[in-house]
């Protein structure tokens, strides 16, 4: 039996079904169970398809819920986010470690997004591109790929100096 199918479908709308928020990202469904994110992704993606879940996108992340919770989830997402109004901040200082006190901002909700200057071609870079997401099974790939790449400059260093 496959490690994704230690976990019955029950248990996974359970998790939904039992959230303090009407809906839950995959990483956050993952967390909650001991199967991997790709896996928790292909399980989620399979109820959708059962209709047992849906899901939408919340900016860069796919969120899920069980139907029966669909009003919740639509009142949460037009709600204004959740905002502590005050935090603690630890920072090391010369002196040692200090405490301060943090208060945040919601911004209105007519306010346009802030300007931000955009490099010129000469200093553009990637950095900006957003990645999609990868599975584990990609994420295990490229750090494959990193340490293959290491290795054969770890050769070609050794090649070079001898």
């Amino acid at each position: 039996m496959s490690s994704s199918r230690k976990v019955d479908d029950e248990t996974i709308l359970d998790v939904l079904r039992a959230s303090e928020t009407p809906a839950l990202t995959t990483t956050e469904v993952a967390g909650k169970l001991p199967i991997t994110r790709g896996s928790t992704r292909s399980r989620l993606q399979a109820l959708v398809d059962d209709d047992h879940l849906e899901r939408d996108r919340e900016g860069r992340n796919v969120i899920w819920w069980v139907p029966e919770r669909r009003e919740e989830v639509e009142e949460w997402r037009a709600g204004e986010p959740e905002i502590e109004p005050t935090a603690q901040a630890k920072a090391e200082t010369e002196d040692g470690p200090i405490e301060v006190d943090v208060e945040a901002e919601a911004a209105a909700a007519d306010e346009s997004e802030p300007e931000v200057e955009t490099p010129d071609e000469e200093t553009e870079t990637r950095t900006g591109v957003e990645r999609p997401e990868l599975s584990d099974d990609d994420e295990g790939l490229r750090a494959l790929a990193l340490v293959a790449v290491a290795a054969v400059g770890y050769l070609l260093f050794r090649k070079l100096r001898s």
